[in-house]
Formats: C-alpha cells, sequence, structure tokens
C-alpha cells in the first residue's frame, strides 16, 4: 500500500502515496521498486525557524508501525517536503524500497508573520518615543532587544532589524530580517499637569510643519 498514517509529537495525518513502476526480470525472477509514500507533519513557527529533531510513528496499510528520527532544519518553509530514501514501500524480488516524502506543516505565531526568511511583527510606542525618540524594546524571535527610534517617527512606519530574521534553508549561514511596524499608542486618561503640558506643546506648534493645528 501507498498510504501511510503519521503519529506523533504534533498532530499528523496520512496522506496518499505516489508510485512510479521501475520493474524488470531480475536473475531471481520479477523485482519492482517500492512506492513512494507521502505523509504529513505540522510544526510550531519557532520548531521550523529554529530547526529540531520529531520522533514520528507512521501507519502502514498493512498495519505494520516504524518509528523514525526525522530532522527538521533551521528556516523550514511551510509547504517543503523531507524525503526519507528507502523508508517508503518495500521493494518486490529484492529491489529497493520506495522514498518516505513528510511535508511540512508551519503553524501560525500570535504577532508575528513571515515570508522565506523575513519575519514581520509590529511594535507599540509610547507618544513620547515617537515624538522626541530614544529606545524601544522590540519583541523579537530571539527575546527582546532595545531598538533606537528617531525623533518624529509616524504611525505605520517599517523599522528594518538586519539579521533578526529565521535561517535561510539554502544557506543556513545567513538569515533574513526582521521588518517591525510602528503603532503610536496614543495616551489616555491624562492628568490634568500632563493635559496642560500637551496644550502648550499644541499651541507652540500651530502652525508648523508637522506639528499639531487646533481645532
Amino acid at each position: 500500500g501507498s498510504r501511510q498514517k503519521g503519529t506523533g509529537s504534533n498532530n499528523q495525518s496520512g496522506g496518499s502515496g505516489r508510485s512510479s513502476f521501475h520493474g524488470g526480470f531480475g536473475s531471481s525472477g520479477f523485482q519492482s521498486r517500492g512506492q513512494d509514500v507521502t505523509s504529513d507533519l505540522t510544526v510550531t513557527f519557532d520548531e521550523a525557524a529554529f530547526g529540531c529533531d520529531k520522533i514520528i510513528t507512521l501507519t502502514g496499510s498493512d498495519g505494520r508501525k516504524q518509528t523514525l528520527k526525522l530532522h527538521i532544519p533551521a528556516g523550514m518553509e511551510d509547504g517543503k517536503s523531507i524525503r526519507l530514501q528507502g523508508k517508503g514501500g518495500a521493494g518486490i524480488g529484492g529491489a529497493q524500497a520506495g522514498d518516505l516524502l513528510i511535508c511540512i506543516h508551519v503553524s501560525e505565531k500570535p504577532g508575528f508573520t513571515r515570508k522565506g526568511a523575513d519575519v514581520y511583527t509590529t511594535a507599540n510606542i509610547p507618544f513620547t518615543t515617537a515624538v522626541l525618540g530614544g529606545e524601544a524594546i522590540i519583541q523579537t524571535l530571539n527575546g527582546r532587544v532595545s531598538c533606537h527610534i528617531k525623533p518624529g517617527i509616524q504611525s505605520g512606519s517599517k523599522i528594518r532589524l538586519k539579521g533578526k530574521g529565521v535561517a535561510n534553508m539554502r544557506d543556513p549561514k545567513t538569515f533574513g530580517d526582521l521588518y517591525v511596524t510602528v503603532q503610536i499608542e496614543v495616551p489616555t486618561n491624562l492628568s490634568a499637569e500632563a493635559l496642560a503640558k500637551l496644550k502648550e506643546f499644541e499651541k507652540a506648534s500651530s502652525g508648523k510643519k508637522g506639528g499639531f493645528h487646533a481645532a
């Protein structure tokens, strides 16, 4: 059979196998290469980004189970397959076994999206930091980092953090970038003193490019 159902530390579903006929008559009689078998495996966003090893158990159509160790390379992309040679259907008449193809599905991570090796996220910047500039804490896949904010940054602006994306599957030594979209936090529940200062700022900025204008 060419259909196997996989189970492991993540949910997996069986896939239909694909096979091509490679038969012949050798000295020992009829021979035919085993069928290629496909299965699916879901990994987390971080497991795909950083790489990991998974233990999976596959059940063939004949009920036989095989447990395999599968290495997920860093930078694994959603929809890509990993081929395990000789782990598919058994060959006939001593012919070689088919291959096992595991299609990888990458789950989502709240607050982050990914395109290739580049990662995209958003960051809330205090109103005062947006106006005056300063440092802001940005959450990356590797933890929090301090990022310099230029004075007058606008909401919707993008900050590029070079090399803070994920590894490139084709070149694990290179990394993508992290693109941060700035969202400015508008202050609420201001004290009377803070509100008065803000009105002074509005008055001082009235008529100036980039400043506030009184209604």
